[in-house]
């Protein structure tokens, strides 16, 4: 029994006609005849009751060619799947992230990505996400893992997909006055010195379209280039720093506070490609494994620490 022949049956079947059939096979008559014919004495059941003027099913050929529905479903279906493997072999992919998105196990998911598919290539580029936008947007990348941007209308042109959040949070110097506070409105920033990352960063894009929305007037305000160089302005008490709570906690110490925002602010992490890139399948294939695998890391961070659900780290950039 050959699948050729399944499906010549299910062909005559559908048609209820020798003649359709062998047309729309495209084999001749005699040939598709001698198959069924095969397959009859084969099984040992006749399939077909033939007529000048059509073609029956037999009861038994019923409940058969039911059967053969389904192995011919079930044989295209994993065709397909291994159409789609073959698919993401040998070709490479450019990925753009941050270079602190390793808090978020994302070297460790590209890493067992490769395990998994050894042929895949790929080639990873560490820059702010403006940068890296910018890279996307002139074809030097074809997927950025990054904090998004409130400004830019990712619907119209990319395929976005968002998998966390993180609130942004005041970081201060132990002894300064807003210190006293866990939390503190925006309109407490009035008149203060404020510490900001570089204008590539995503954390600047949040702040300034939040302080522009809120009215708020800083008394100076300072670019750091690094993070390091802002927890240094911090920890001379020039100003207040601003950071992702997750990237916060890896500098808090006695000498400085983090504070919430009310109402809160928050960056969102995605992975972003075009909607018109080549390798469309290719990238949502891997993204979907990302998304997988980030999903079941954030639930191991969770049950070991279920007090802390949020122990994942995101960079400011």
């Amino acid at each position: 029994m050959e699948l050729s022949q399944l499906r010549y049956a299910v062909t005559v079947a559908k048609l209820n006609s020798f003649t359709k059939a062998a047309k729309c096979l495209h084999i001749t008559q005699p040939t598709l005849s001698q198959q069924i014919a095969k397959l009859e004495s084969e099984i040992g059941l006749v399939l077909f009751i033939r007529s000048t003027r059509s073609v029956k099913v037999t009861d038994a050929g019923r409940i058969f060619l039911d059967y053969s529905n389904a192995v011919l479903d079930a044989y295209d279906t994993l065709t397909q799947q291994v159409e789609k493997l073959k698919d993401h072999r040998n070709f490479p992919i450019r990925i753009g992230m941050l270079p602190t998105f390793k808090h978020l196990n994302i070297l460790d998911i590209i890493e067992k990505y490769q395990g998994s598919f050894p042929d895949a290539l790929i080639s990873l580029y560490l820059n702010h996400s403006e940068d890296l936008i910018k890279m996307l947007h002139s074809d030097q990348l074809d997927l950025i893992i990054c904090n998004i941007f409130p400004n830019i209308d990712y619907k119209t042109d990319y395929v976005l997909s968002e998998f966390h959040r993180d609130p942004i949070h005041a970081v201060v110097n132990a002894n300064h006055p807003l210190s006293n506070f866990d939390e503190i409105n925006w309109e407490k920033l009035n008149g203060e010195t404020l510490l900001m990352l570089s204008k590539a960063s995503s954390i600047r894009k949040y702040m300034e379209s939040a302080l522009k929305a809120k009215s708020i007037r800083a008394k100076l305000i300072l670019e750091c280039p690094t993070i390091d160089s802002m927890m240094g302005m911090i920890q001379s008490n020039i100003g207040v720093g601003f950071l992702s709570s997750q990237v916060a906690l890896q500098y808090i110490s006695p000498a400085f506070r983090q504070i919430s925002l009310h109402p809160p602010a928050e960056t969102v992490t995605a992975a972003v490609y075009p909607k018109t890139s080549k390798l469309a399948s290719q990238l949502q294939h891997f993204v979907n494994f990302m998304m997988a695998e980030h999903a079941a890391y954030t639930e191991s961070k969770i049950s070991v620490c279920p007090d802390n659900a949020a122990l994942l780290h995101i960079d400011a950039g």
